[in-house]
């Protein structure tokens, strides 16, 4: 019988970050609790090294690296790097596949820079639907959770009429 740390695991959702190659605002000089509470433990490089020794106690066989929230202004940087690591002979392909970062309130500025690079790896695209901040309610003292984005971005024709000009034709919206 095969050992369960012997099955073949695709991690799905992972991230990985360079401080001092790449900018990530959450983990550098925008430090704030956000909705997952303190985190100083995590602001630190955090690199393909590393995610191989937390997974050693499985068969780690493919993965696929979720955005993790790169500095917004240049999102292309963070899928860049990524790429160089997937393409390096150590990286045994790893990360196999990318979720980029792309503004689709942005639709025709952001996705067609990030497919007008060479980056074989992206999978698909991420935007956040909405950032949220803790608020405490005054009446009970209770943290309550507030958007800090316009909830209509995903009313708005520009997102509804979809990815038509990614300049990937596999590109399909779920």
């Amino acid at each position: 019988m095969t050992s369960i740390n012997r099955l073949p695991v695709v991690d799905t959702h992972h991230h990985l970050w360079d401080l001092s190659a790449n900018c990530y605002p959450w983990l550098t000089y925008r430090i704030t609790t956000r909705v997952c509470g303190e985190y100083s433990a995590i602001r630190k490089n955090y690199l393909l090294e590393d995610f191989f020794d937390d997974a050693d106690a499985v068969n780690l066989v493919k993965s696929i690296h979720v955005q993790a929230e790169h500095d917004h202004a240049d999102p292309v940087r963070e899928t860049r790097w990524l790429q160089e690591i997937a393409d390096s002979p150590v990286s045994r392909g790893f990360p196999h596949g990318i979720i980029a970062f792309a503004d689709l309130s942005r639709l025709d500025v952001e996705a067609d820079r990030m497919f007008s690079h060479d980056l074989e790896m992206i999978q698909g695209i991420h935007h956040c639907s909405c950032n949220y901040r803790p608020v405490r309610a005054a009446f009970s003292g209770q943290i309550r959770i507030k958007p800090l984005q316009p909830p209509g971005i995903f009313f708005g024709q520009r997102y509804r009429s979809g990815p038509t000009d990614f300049g990937a034709p596999e590109f399909k919206r779920c």
